[in-house]
């Protein structure tokens, strides 16, 4: 394939980052942190969201943006057409896609172009068998893959490659300084803001209402639990019924359903622990985020959480459908001293630092893009 040069016959750094839709989920928020950090290096970065766009940061400046509008993949022809155009009406170097949906529509368009594709798969569950065929029989069409989990370079890139390619591991971005510096109010005034007390012990869950990440098992299990409370952070949907799941299991007075913010490190540092009980993963932001701040983790065993978190030694696993397990990992959790806490979250602490460096994810993120351009 050719690319594109400029004038004075340099490289052209121009990017199209694509997704499903731009929101708030983990994928979402990667490629914001990636199009920061690239255009800092002087690359052209356009993101481009296939359906209506729905984030909850801002774009990074200097960054642009293309917003298809459409409400459900139903459209997806449409939006092949579409893409189509704006790819060669801008002729981008390298076009990065990020989530399933927008990869089988990207993928078709690769005859159609000259620019290199790199797919970035960013948990196990990539749907059907039938997409996992999809994915296998157009790997021709794709000049390189990535993923941010060895779980899944080991589970599944293997099967939807039918090159003999080696998967390119390339972790989450996440700067911990910067995290930790977002903290903008004490514990004690975010408790107040939300009439908890200092004593209560606090727990919370981050991400979007939707059946992957199993709410319904984390409210049964919590029921098992006494005096503790529980934060709720995502988007709510009414379809899923938790506040009535709350009701029939006693606990509506202990939970409070946040929805959506923008305020989540306070909310993370005004805690006491974190639970993730998702059925899929790949690497969950919010567990990073949550352990960043030092809280002890209680999650299932799914994607990369086995990467960061020891059972029982940086954490603890737990099986998503076992309700009390689940349960009972809460409560050892919430039995913990200080300095079994301490010790916890320092090694949880150390495996992030070791892991996620941001300024080493992007040298790789460039390094890829660049082998596929020169």
């Amino acid at each position: 394939m050719k690319f594109e040069n400029n004038i004075k016959g340099t490289v052209s750094k121009k990017i199209f980052i694509v997704l499903t839709r731009l929101g708030g989920g983990g994928a979402e928020r990667q490629a914001y942190y990636l199009s920061k950090e690239l255009i800092n290096r002087g690359w052209d970065i356009t993101l481009i969201s296939i359906l209506q766009a729905r984030p909850d940061f801002q774009l990074p400046s200097g960054a642009k943006f293309i917003d298809f509008g459409y409400k459900n993949t139903k459209h997806s022809l449409l939006a092949y057409f579409r893409v189509i155009k704006v790819i060669n009406d801008n002729k981008p170097s390298v076009i990065l896609v990020m989530t399933i949906p927008a990869d089988v529509i990207i993928r078709l368009t690769a005859p159609l172009h000259n620019a290199k594709i790199i797919s970035s798969i960013r948990n196990e569950n990539i749907g059907s068998k039938w997409r996992e065929y999809f994915l296998r029989l157009t790997d021709k069409f794709i000049d390189a893959l990535t993923t941010n989990s060895m779980t899944a370079k080991n589970n599944i890139c293997s099967r939807i490659s039918s090159k003999d390619r080696e998967t390119i591991y390339i972790g989450n971005y996440f700067d911990i300084d910067a995290w930790q510096n977002s903290v903008t109010l004490k514990k004690s005034e975010v408790r107040k803001n939300l009439k908890l007390e200092l004593n209560d012990f606090v727990w919370i869950s981050i991400g979007s209402q939707n059946p992957k990440k199993n709410y319904p098992t984390i409210i049964k299990a919590f029921s098992k639990t006494t005096k503790s409370k529980l934060l709720i952070v995502g988007t709510h949907r009414e379809s899923l019924g938790l506040r009535e799941i709350a009701l029939k299991y006693g606990v509506a007075d202990r939970i409070l359903f946040l929805g959506r913010r923008t305020d989540v490190p306070n909310l993370i540092n005004a805690s006491d622990a974190f639970i993730l009980a998702s059925f899929y993963e790949g690497t969950p932001n919010s567990l990073v985020e949550a352990a960043a701040l030092k809280l002890p983790i209680v999650s299932s065993n799914v994607g990369a959480v086995s990467e960061i978190i020891q059972n029982g030694e940086s954490g603890f696993l737990i099986d998503p459908n076992d309700i009390d397990i689940i349960s009972d990992k809460m409560k050892i959790v919430e039995s913990l001293n200080n300095s079994d806490v301490k010790s916890i979250t320092n090694r949880a602490m150390y495996v992030i630092r070791e892991k996620f460096d941001n300024n080493k994810v992007i040298d790789k993120w460039e390094s890829v893009m660049l082998n596929l351009i020169k």
